[in-house]
């Protein structure tokens, strides 16, 4: 018994040793695999400082980037806000009620074809000249960049299509020349103008406004961009002045109301889109008092200027005094008016005229008057601007009514009667200036109707 009990006491030793040996060995293997874990974690937080220390460095990096695409950005949109764009598309029809029939061959000298709504010389209505007729008047498109204080450089551009630009493209309306070709090129879709086109500047000295290029002229009440005179129509007095000039104008503002210029261009003049007429040049000054409310206006013109010299030699002096006053008493009332005296030095011609218009405004609607009258002087010779065959002179009478309604807030319907006379021009077979049917020129008076349609954004 006590050799079995030795034996299973042995045995048992012997089982309890293995166990010791095993836990020795496992001890080394987890101390083993501990600094193994304790270095792959030493490598992973090293790793991890060096993502963070990129990703530092990369987002300092994107910091840079969004500022300049943030600066790029903000330069882009503040030169963007300060494009305006503007326009209109206006078409409209008209019918002379003087004209018995609609004969349509192509005769400029028969009152009632191309033309026939003109007179003789061309320029009452010039801008409606075809009787019973649809036509587009305007497709204005325009662009700039006004300059300011704040940025001192800037442009303008006015582009337009129509019957205006038409009629600037054919030069005005007379008895002579290839009837067809004039009648062709009036109707042509490709007819289109340059109302302005320059380049301007605000000095830092007293803010003076210099403006190089092609600019509207400062004279005058009523405007080229059709949709904002009261009327669908011109009037007479406004043919006596210039549309636009070529050169350079400087304005300088006085206190908030008092604004003086001057100017030197290439003609006094010229049409529109005229190129320069002769050596010689044209000077302008001009003055405005008052502010929005109501101001006065003052312009003087002056240089050689062929293009009105009235047949005579190129190099007449000839000059034009301009005043237009302007009022608004109230948001719905606007009133204006304008005077002009336009003489030639080297033939003796002279005129004067006078225009009042006004239009109130209740609610959608709208009603505008316009009343002219214009005195001519003949040269020498017997030659006018604004009439034809006239003893030593003749008056004109003008007087337009329109009513005007607002469809939306950008579309404008408006309807129009006008009246013309002229008293004076007998010493033609023709004794009058305007169409009593088909042939001739045998009435003192016409009236022309008018409907218009205008879009303006």
């Amino acid at each position: 018994m006590k050799r079995v009990s030795g034996w299973v006491a042995s045995a048992a030793a012997g089982l309890l040793a293995v166990p010791a040996m095993a836990g020795e060995d496992v001890d080394a293997k987890l101390a083993e695999m501990q600094e193994l874990v304790q270095g792959l974690q030493q490598k992973v937080e090293a790793q991890d400082e060096q993502i963070e220390h990129q990703g530092k460095l990369l987002q300092d990096a994107q910091r840079v980037v969004r500022a300049d695409e943030q600066g790029s950005l903000s330069g882009l949109a503040t030169f963007l806000d300060s494009i305006e764009i503007d326009g209109a598309a206006i078409a409209s029809y008209n019918i002379n009620m003087n004209n018995g029939d609609n004969d349509a061959s192509v005769n400029t000298g028969s009152p009632n074809n191309p033309g026939a709504n003109s007179g003789q010389s061309g320029l009452f209505l010039p801008y409606h000249q075809d009787d019973n007729t649809f036509q587009v008047d305007q497709i204005w498109f325009g662009l700039g960049k006004p300059a300011t204080e704040e940025s001192r450089g800037g442009f303008r551009f006015d582009l337009f299509y129509g019957a205006m630009a038409s009629f600037y493209g054919t030069g005005i309306f007379d008895d002579n020349g290839d009837d067809s070709s004039r009648r062709a090129s009036r109707d042509s879709t490709s007819d289109y103008a340059i109302d302005q086109a320059y380049v301007e500047y605000i000095a830092p000295i007293a803010d003076i406004n210099l403006r190089m290029g092609k600019f509207a002229t400062p004279l005058g009440a009523e405007s080229n961009r059709q949709w904002e005179n009261f009327n669908i129509t011109h009037g007479i007095v406004d043919q006596m002045q210039p549309v636009n000039h070529i050169g350079l104008i400087g304005t300088v503002p006085i206190g908030d109301m008092v604004e003086l210029g001057a100017g030197i261009v290439d003609s006094g003049g010229s049409s529109i889109s005229a190129p320069d007429d002769t050596y010689e040049k044209s000077y302008l000054a001009t003055a405005k008092f008052g502010n929005d409310r109501g101001n006065v206006r003052g312009t003087f013109v002056y240089g050689s200027e062929p293009s009105i010299t009235l047949g005579n030699s190129i190099g007449d002096q000839v000059g034009l005094a301009d005043v237009t006053a302007f009022f608004n008493p109230s948001d719905n009332l606007s009133l204006w008016a304008n005077y002009d005296y336009l003489f030639n030095e080297g033939t003796g011609y002279y005129a004067n005229g006078i225009a009042l218009a006004g239009r109130l405004g209740i609610q959608d609607f709208g009603v505008a008057v316009r009343g002219e009258f214009v005195r001519e002087h003949a040269d020498g010779s017997g030659n006018t601007l604004l009439t034809t065959s006239v003893d030593n002179e003749s008056d004109i009478w003008t007087l337009t009514g329109t009513l005007d309604y607002a469809l939306t807030e950008h579309l404008t319907v408006k309807t129009e009667v006008v009246w013309d006379r002229v008293d004076g021009n007998t010493s033609s077979s023709d004794c009058c200036e305007f169409g009593s049917g088909p042939g001739n020129y045998k009435d003192k008076d016409q009236y022309v109707w008018l409907i218009a349609a205008q879009y303006v954004f």
